[in-house]
């Protein structure tokens, strides 16, 4: 809480690295503008394909393997 003073403060610190700053999300911080034209032009690319993240399933143990 003493670095970046919580709710908007910690996304201002997020993107701007300043969480003194507006926040960048809100409509009324002067760097609002680059924040929608970077969501626009991730919203108009096609999606990227779906990467599961699991490590592979393991073989369960025998006994051969637990001495």
């Amino acid at each position: 809480r003493e670095i970046d003073w919580g709710g908007c403060r910690c996304q201002a610190l997020a993107l701007s690295g300043d969480a003194a700053t507006l926040d960048p999300v809100c409509e009324r911080s002067p760097a609002h503008a680059h924040i929608r034209a970077t969501a626009e032009r991730e919203a108009a690319s096609p999606a990227p394909a779906f990467i599961y993240r699991r490590p592979e399933r393991l073989a369960p143990a025998t006994t051969d393997t637990l001495e």
